[in-house]
């Protein structure tokens, strides 16, 4: 469409030239030059920018009224054959016509220029989807190390709860065990002495169990999972590339469970909008209410309808659905996940 324009803007320059320059300046010349001349642009057929060539060459040579428009005829030969069209300004020279002559040098040269131009915009769109293509993937590759590392987490966390168990199983066990054995032991002694001793062993015995016990306890809670800890780590990992606004307001205890199940949404959330939405913006909000928990994650993307149906969204729900909770997506002004868990259920 821009090549048309720029053909005719260059028609009726010449035709203004025509007009001013000839003294027997014909209506028929005009149109019959405007018709040979953008016949190509109508036809696709090979060779016909050829043919033209000829017989506009023919019409010069039989009525010099015709070269008039000749420039434009040199300018398209150029665009396709590049040096070889200089051989038509031969014309310009023949008849002396050198106002002509430098306004088909003047359009060699816009048109190399616009060459040149349109070149380095290809090169600049092919520039531009590339590094689009190359952020598409590394965000991809992102969201699966940020998958694998949850994976990996929530891996050790399980290993280091049967290691604890196992702790408890082979310590309180075997304390368990040696003082029911000695209380057994007991009703078949009648010294005294030998009661006190045995009673001693025993509450020293049960004394270490207990221990082994609380120290256990107390290494099970320093490992659990910091929630807001992790969430704001997500948080982190989305400012780069988005306005991001997180409010955090939670005071009651959260099981291990529920910890990784509200995770997982967040996480799958803030991938979803990564993968599918334009935002600039996100919003995450996580606040506990006298009945009820909130966890709303909202952004001003489009892509809404990409997200509605997708196996995430079904993921979420069946979560939520676990706890007897809502789960609501809205897609007016961008996309919102909205969770409410009731305290009594959780």
């Amino acid at each position: 469409m821009r090549d048309i324009l720029e053909k005719m803007t260059v028609f009726m320059m010449l035709t203004v030239i025509y007009v001013l320059f000839s003294d027997e300046a014909s209506v028929f010349i005009v149109l019959t030059a405007f018709i040979i001349l953008f016949l190509p642009e109508v036809l696709k057929v090979k060779y016909l920018l050829e043919i033209v060539t000829v017989l506009f060459t023919v019409l010069v040579f039989m009525n010099t009224e015709w070269i008039y428009y000749f420039p434009l005829l040199t300018l398209r030969v150029h665009n396709k054959y590049g040096i070889w069209s200089y051989l038509l300004l031969l014309m310009f020279v023949i008849y002396e016509e050198w106002l002509l002559l430098l306004f088909s040098l003047a359009g060699f040269y816009l048109s190399a220029l616009n060459l040149k131009l349109m070149s380095l915009e290809s090169d600049n769109r092919k520039i531009r989807d590339r590094l689009t293509h190359d952020n598409m993937q590394l965000k991809e590759k992102h969201n699966e190390l940020m998958k694998s590392h949850e994976k990996e987490v929530f891996s050790a966390s399980l290993n280091e709860r049967n290691r604890i168990a196992r702790d408890m199983h082979d310590a309180l066990g075997h304390s368990l065990s040696g003082s029911i054995l000695l209380i057994e032991s007991l009703q078949y002694v009648d010294d005294e002495e030998k009661i006190k001793s045995s009673l001693k062993t025993l509450q020293e015995r049960l004394k270490s169990g207990m221990d082994d016990i609380r120290n256990s306890i107390h290494h099970l809670y320093d490992t659990s999972i910091d929630f807001r800890s992790r969430v704001e780590s997500y948080v982190d990992d989305m400012r780069p590339d988005y306005d991001v606004d997180f409010q955090y307001n939670v005071e009651m205890t959260m099981s291990h469970e529920l910890k990784l199940d509200l995770l997982s949404i967040v996480m799958e959330s803030l991938t979803n909008i990564r993968k599918h939405s334009d935002a600039a913006a996100v919003s995450i909000i996580i606040r506990e209410h006298p009945e009820y928990i909130i966890v709303a994650i909202n952004d001003d993307g489009s892509g809404s309808k990409k997200r509605e149906h997708g196996m995430g969204l079904q993921s979420m729900k069946e979560t939520v659905r676990k706890y007897n909770g809502v789960f609501n997506t809205m897609d007016d002004d961008g996309f919102k996940v909205h969770v409410f868990l009731y305290k009594e259920e959780i």
